[in-house]
């Protein structure tokens, strides 16, 4: 009962945690590092024993940075940017489903997202918006928004993606 509320919480559109982590393992064999970042802190959080593809990847993972050093520079990863387009993306097109004009949804979307992570002018709403929506075209290039992926399949109306 306990696993199943799990699976609830964490994959609200997926029927049981075994197909949350297989969803998660595909998203990580075709390259997505993050997709291992989430199984891990869910095993950790939950309590729950990883699958063994985890364990793995993390050690794949530790060991190539033992052997190349620390990492160097500083400033945001590549998926907390690809992230911050995402939910810029997703705030403009919520403002056009409810039939505001391109200029109304950049300038409410900027607004919605004012104090957030994601926060940024109308100018930069447009110019993310644009990106995500070339991205999400790309089936290798919308992988980097593969954390609300589901939802941007949603509100799209585009299927699963084919990642083999």
């Amino acid at each position: 009962m306990a696993t199943d509320q799990k699976a609830q919480q964490v994959a609200p559109y997926l029927r049981t945690l075994s197909e949350w982590w297989e969803s998660q393992r595909t998203f990580y064999e075709a390259g997505v590092d993050a997709a291992l970042y989430d199984a891990l802190q869910l095993a950790r959080d939950s309590g729950l024993s990883p699958p063994e593809w985890v364990i793995e990847g993390a050690l794949d993972i530790v060991g190539c940075r033992l052997k190349s050093g620390p990492a160097k520079g500083k400033g945001k990863t590549a998926y907390y940017k690809a992230m911050r387009r995402y939910h810029r993306w997703q705030a403009v097109r919520k403002a056009k489903d409810r039939g505001a004009t391109w200029v109304d949804a950049y300038g409410e979307a900027s607004e919605v997202l004012t104090g957030t992570f994601a926060e940024g002018g109308n100018d930069l709403m447009k110019k993310d918006y644009q990106q995500v929506q070339k991205d999400l075209k790309d089936p290798k290039k919308a992988l980097q928004y593969y954390g609300a992926l589901r939802d941007a399949q949603i509100m799209t109306g585009t299927p699963m993606l084919s990642l083999g």
